[in-house]
């Protein structure tokens, strides 16, 4: 049981809302724009309405794995791993041969708030009124700091153990997916060492 929570987890997340909704209006938006099935290709290609369309789906794609799992094997740790493998799964979707292109940033915030809603949004709100202060425009840089440090908050705030590990798998993806998806253009770089700082902190060489 604990397995087919996990593989449902992973189906669930690997479903393409970005790329299905670029398929119906006749584009396919893993070749135009940023070449990823996101949100903020979406908002590139198509505009802002179908961005937050697109970005609601994701967000709750590894909540709907988490409940699922949840109500299936009745632990809360199993329904954390289903929804850090729906964040897998719209990474890198079976359905798409495993390239998808994203980088899971609306479906890890959907899992960090529903994991733990008061920490997620004290780091966001700080983060986004520190990006707003000193002018920084760079949205990568500012959720690299994010996925960084709410492990560590949901310690401060005296919440369970699996919450943590559950919050650094969650960063740990992050990282993965920026380093995979960038990890291709590295051939003829020089300096690798600062290109892959680049991708951490930027998502870009």
């Amino acid at each position: 049981m604990i397995l087919l929570a996990i593989i449902l987890g992973y189906l669930i997340g690997a479903i393409p809302i970005g790329y299905i909704f670029g398929k119906i209006k006749g584009i396919n938006i893993r070749e135009v724009g940023f070449k990823r099935i996101g949100a903020s290709n979406i908002h590139k290609t198509f505009g802002f309405l179908p961005a937050v369309c697109v970005f609601l789906g994701d967000f709750l794609k590894p909540i709907l794995a988490l409940l699922l799992a949840r109500a299936i094997t009745g632990s809360e740790l199993v329904g954390g791993v289903a929804g850090i493998f729906a964040i897998v799964g719209h990474n890198w979707p079976i359905y798409l041969k495993f390239k998808g292109e994203g980088r899971g940033l609306a479906s890890s915030l959907g899992l960090l708030y529903f994991l733990a809603p008061i920490e997620t949004i004290i780091c966001f709100s700080f983060l986004l009124f520190l990006g707003i202060v000193i002018k920084l425009r760079s949205t990568p840089i500012l959720t690299f700091v994010l996925f960084c440090i709410i492990p560590w908050v949901t310690l401060l705030f005296h919440k369970p153990i699996r919450l943590f590990w559950l919050c650094l798998g969650v960063s740990i993806l992050a990282f993965i997916a920026r380093i995979l998806g960038g990890i291709g253009k590295l051939r003829g770089v020089k300096n690798k060492h600062k290109a892959m700082l680049n991708l951490l902190l930027f998502d870009k060489l």
